[in-house]
């Protein structure tokens, strides 16, 4: 990790919902990160989980038979 430069501070936060680059909806602060840099926290450390109703439309039959 580099060194933080004066006034550049990290923080967590909790989104809903990322379209492209952009938070969607709201963003809600978890806690503060003076562990990182803000050259550490990039888009690509993100999960992107396909939400329920598009995995429910693009499930194989495989997917459909071990549903509940």
């Amino acid at each position: 990790m580099g060194a933080r430069a004066p006034g550049e501070l990290v923080v967590e936060v909790a989104y809903d919902h990322l379209q492209g680059m952009r938070f969607r909806h709201a963003t809600h602060f978890r806690r503060w990160r003076p562990d990182r840099t803000p050259r550490s926290c990039t888009y690509a450390q993100l999960e992107r989980s396909v939400p329920a109703e598009l995995a429910k439309v693009f499930a194989s039959e495989s997917d459909a038979a071990t549903a509940p």
